[in-house]
């Protein structure tokens, strides 16, 4: 049975033709073109954004806010809108079959690596099957995946254990991104990638700047708008705005509260939605986090709006479930499960058997915003007899500490937007999920969680989806907190930026007038 509500013809192909009118780009439709005249092409783009990736292997980085880095570098099998859409990419077009489940994809044709390797169909079956290797960080991606096919030169076949409504979507992540084979074995790969994307990199300073050139040989020449991209990394807020303030940046990610003072200077502001996630993930199999009376009363004892408010000025929507309002996973009816009500977090404790309250060790990234956060939470959460202590690590190292050597009992952290719902809710939820600090879920999670997995046609899936997250409310498996703006700020000059709703700015024909 095929399922047509995700075939291609329904969300990309002659659709991506169209973008091309209408933007002024070549074909993919990612993001708002520049008219022709505007950008100076040999031109250098200058971005600050807040933290380096954790590896240039698209397969081997902890973090996925590395994708606004590698997105530069590598091409994925799809494409997305800035809306979150599916569209070509190096995979032109594609098809599910729903039994026996498969997904087959025809690859872009005459497209070659950075360092001359070409792409093709075996390059893609490597590639995947190196993706879904067990020591890959990506593997869970695409658990569904049982083998990959080469069919011909330029198609391949997926063969799936599940029908695979989720696969467009999560090949336009990290499990898609096609590296050089002749790269795999390379030492360097993770600081000297060989990808087949816009950019190739010329010099790559770990943790502080990343310096790209146009790939010339690129299949969609008006993306790489600029001839060269100096991509500085920098956490402090104060450092990236005065950076832009004094004209040694273009573009920058900018904290809300100095968003007033970027438009008083004459730049522009992006802020928008997205579906990036702040919330305070508790480790089950620590401290007391095991009785759900325990997490019911963490939700109980935060308080949100404050929270927006002071910290975010406003730009942030709170939230108790992992999906922003109006977003297509996101379930209406349980957004008051949790109000600000001391006295019933209070009320709660004294039925799990604290009624002189507990102690915690709560990790976070050393960004302003997350200390910040973090130290209000300290302070809300001592109103109920709950002692927190806080434990500030390198932003670069908050992955590895609370994930992969679970330290601490919770960590407060932003999730960023993955392409497909089912792979927020894998990840952070699901029993061994990689971002799931003890492992452990419920059975009302898995169930519908399985589901997801199972479903055989959209309306099924995204119902099971919407299960999930009312799991996630329901069992207080999580302390969700807000859904913030992405704000980023730049000069004039800069033009075609489109912010994107996976909260990963990507940068296809960016550039700078002239």
């Amino acid at each position: 049975m095929l399922i047509a509500s995700l075939v291609l013809a329904a969300c990309g192909g002659e659709n991506s033709g169209e973008a091309a009118e209408d933007t002024g780009s070549s074909g993919d439709g990612t993001a708002e073109a520049a008219v022709p005249g505007e950008i100076d092409r040999e031109g250098t783009l200058r971005l600050i954004y807040t933290v380096a990736p954790t590896s240039y292997d698209p397969h081997r980085g902890s973090s996925s806010t590395d994708n606004t880095s590698l997105n530069l570098v590598f091409d994925r099998l799809v494409h997305t809108t800035p809306d979150g859409d599916p569209i070509p990419g190096l995979a032109t077009e594609w098809t599910l079959e729903a039994e026996p489940p498969s997904m087959s994809l025809t690859l872009r044709e005459d497209v070659t690596f950075h360092d001359g390797t070409p792409f093709d169909a075996e390059a893609a079956k490597v590639n995947l099957d190196r993706a879904r290797a067990e020591d890959s960080n990506v593997a869970s991606d695409l658990v569904t995946i049982e083998s990959v096919e080469v069919v011909d030169t330029h198609d391949i076949k997926l063969n799936l254990t599940e029908p695979g409504g989720a696969l467009p979507l999560i090949l336009s992540d990290r499990g898609g991104m096609m590296m050089s084979p002749a790269s795999f074995d390379d030492p360097n790969a993770d600081r000297q990638p060989v990808g087949a994307g816009m950019y190739r990199v010329t010099d790559y300073e770990v943790g502080v700047q990343t310096s790209f050139e146009r790939y010339e040989d690129y299949w969609d020449p008006e993306a790489a708008a600029a001839a060269k991209v100096e991509l500085t990394y920098q956490a402090d807020d104060s450092t990236r705005l005065n950076a832009l303030l004094g004209g040694q940046a273009d573009w920058v990610n900018v904290a809300a509260g100095d968003i007033s003072t970027v438009e008083d200077e004459g730049m522009v502001v992006t802020s928008e939605p997205d579906l990036a996630l702040y919330h305070m993930q508790l480790n089950l199999a620590r401290s007391e986090f095991d009785d759900p009376l325990v997490r019911e009363a963490l939700n109980f004892a935060v308080d949100r709006e404050g929270l927006a408010e002071a910290i975010f000025d406003g730009r942030a929507t709170p939230s108790v479930q992992p999906f922003p309002e109006g977003y297509f996973a996101n379930e209406p009816d349980v957004a008051d499960t949790y109000t600000y009500d001391p006295e019933r977090a209070r009320e709660l404790l004294a039925e799990a058997g604290l009624e002189d309250g507990f102690s915690f060790e709560l990790l976070t990234a050393q960004l302003d915003g997350f200390v910040r956060v973090s130290e209000a939470l300290q302070a809300q959460l001592a109103e109920v007899g709950i002692d927190v202590t806080l434990n500030v690590v390198p932003v670069n190292e908050v992955v590895q500490t609370a994930y992969l050597d679970k330290v601490g009992d919770a960590v407060m952290i932003t999730f960023q937007g993955r392409p497909d719902p089912s792979q927020t809710l894998g990840r952070l939820y699901s029993e061994g999920g990689p971002s799931n600090p003890s492992g452990e879920s419920s059975p009302a999670f898995m169930e519908a969680y399985d589901l997801i997995l199972s479903a055989t046609d959209e309306d099924a899936r995204v119902e099971a989806i919407r299960e999930a997250s009312v799991a996630v409310v329901d069992d207080a498996l999580d302390v969700v907190l807000l859904h913030a703006n992405a704000n980023y700020a730049m000069r004039s000059e800069v033009v075609g930026f489109a912010p994107y709703i996976t909260a990963k700015p990507e940068f296809r024909g960016v550039g700078v007038a002239g």
